[in-house]
């Protein structure tokens, strides 16, 4: 009976020491995977060196702060989505409030690709800033967005839109 318990104990020990991993939930092994796992939100968008985009009483407005100062409510809550699974296709979607004359929830796909140093996305349609900028200068809106940070609750990115001037896109995951 003694060597019954003994065997009972020992088989408990190593069911408890080989059932616990310390890697239950991995963490994506690339940029690419650690980008499709999650859903991205906007928390922020600046621009660093501002555009006039209007005036009132005769001053240039020009906001470095588009997220509090031109983005609408519509676009505060938007998502965007990227695939990895062969397709490389990303979404931008209305997730609350719908901007007016939307027609869909989906209002932007394209498709995109890391670089091969993992440092850079690129975008064959742009997200939120590109269609003020191609509605104020009509520029391209396919971008290039350099990373600065990316784990698994932030996405940051900066990309250039010409005259010294960049905009930095701040995301937080949600999924």
């Amino acid at each position: 009976m003694r060597q019954f318990r003994q065997l009972f104990l020992l088989a408990i020990l190593a069911l408890t020491v080989f059932a616990c991993s310390k890697d239950d939930d991995p963490s994506p092994s690339t940029k690419a995977d650690l980008l499709a796992s999650k859903k991205w939100k906007i928390q922020s968008l600046t621009i660093n060196n501002p555009l006039v985009l209007d005036t009132v009483n005769g001053q240039p407005v020009a906001p470095t702060d588009w997220y509090n100062n031109v983005l609408g409510d519509c676009e505060k809550d938007d998502i965007i989505s990227f695939r990895n699974d062969g397709n490389k296709i990303y979404t931008a979607e209305d997730v609350g409030t719908a901007c007016p004359g939307s027609t869909s929830a989906i209002w932007q796909v394209g498709s995109w690709v890391l670089s091969s140093d993992e440092t850079e996305i690129y975008l064959s349609n742009g997200f939120i800033a590109s269609y003020y900028i191609a509605y104020f200068y009509g520029v391209s809106i396919s971008e290039s967005w350099k990373i600065t940070q990316l784990d698994n609750s932030k996405l940051e990115v900066t990309f250039p839109i010409g005259g010294g001037r960049s905009f930095t896109y701040t995301f937080i995951a949600v999924e």
